[in-house]
């Protein structure tokens, strides 16, 4: 029975070669001796929590919860109760934009495209985001709508926040078993 079902798994399993995968070796071996051979799907279900784990390591860290936070109270005062603050209003957003932007684009890199908790977005790659969404919303959205105004602080803003995720944000996650080197390097890996 046992047989007949890792057999049905593994000709259902994808084209991926679990030897292969650095994520699921360490949990293969234990797991093929605790299954007798019934790894595979076993190793993707390990494989899956650590990219949850992950995941929700990176999108409840409290300074990325509280932007969130502010930046939806801020939308909520200007737009629902018709609360004008005249300096949040011109440029919170701007700078609020930036580090969120990036920390999801961090957690894509780490989470989705399994770059790891160690990975860092590299300067480059923040001053082409930064250079993009300053195009996109300083250049192109005003010439599409009316709504929209062009305006060079608010640019200014997209710098400061993109600086502020450089210096403080932009690090590696520590490990979630600091004493357990085996599961740090599987979610560093």
């Amino acid at each position: 029975m046992v047989e007949a079902i890792a057999r049905r798994s593994l000709e259902h399993a994808n084209a991926k070669d679990y030897r292969q995968d650095p994520y699921s070796a360490p949990a293969r071996g234990v797991l093929t001796r605790i299954a007798g051979g019934f790894s595979a799907d076993i190793s993707d279900c390990v494989m899956k929590q650590t990219t949850l784990q992950l995941t929700m390591r990176m999108l409840t860290k409290p300074w990325f919860v509280t932007l969130l936070v502010l930046a939806f109270a801020h939308q909520l005062t200007q737009k629902i109760l018709a609360i004008s603050l005249p300096l949040a209003d011109n440029y919170l957003d701007a700078l609020l934009f930036m580090p969120i932007l990036l920390h999801l684009v961090l957690w894509e890199r780490r989470a989705i495209f399994a770059q790891g908790g160690a990975h860092v977005l590299h300067p480059l790659h923040i001053l082409i985001i930064l250079a993009l969404a300053s195009v996109f919303a300083e250049h192109l959205l005003p010439r599409w709508s009316a709504r929209f105004t062009a305006d060079v602080w608010d640019m200014v803003c997209y710098a400061v926040g993109a600086l502020l995720f450089i210096y403080y944000w932009n690090k590696p996650l520590k490990p979630l078993y600091p004493h357990d080197k085996t599961a740090a390097q599987r979610l560093d890996a």
